[in-house]
């Protein structure tokens, strides 16, 4: 009778470990499963950004920026006649 109950103690005990490494097995699949998720969110800012920064790249974003924040933007080489003008004054 005696060994009886430690078969069954031991088989308890073996079911309860099994149960405890299958909880942590399933979190860190949460886990894992989180972090493919923040990778990949990452992966779309990033684009976005490249795609942004192309488009303010372009001719006409760079003559739109350049009017709109008063710059006289010269090519290399050229003679500056011009002054600097300032937006803050």
């Amino acid at each position: 009778m005696m060994r009886m109950l430690w078969v069954v103690f031991i088989f308890v005990l073996v079911g309860v470990a099994a149960a405890l490494l299958r909880s942590r097995q399933v979190a860190a699949q949460a886990g894992i499963y989180r972090l493919e998720a923040e990778r990949l969110d990452v992966r779309r800012r990033l684009w976005a950004q490249q795609l942004r920064m192309g488009r303010l790249r372009t001719p006409r974003e760079i003559q739109l920026h350049r009017q709109n924040w008063a710059l006289h933007l010269l090519p290399p080489g050229a003679p500056n006649e011009e002054h600097v003008v300032r937006r803050d004054r």
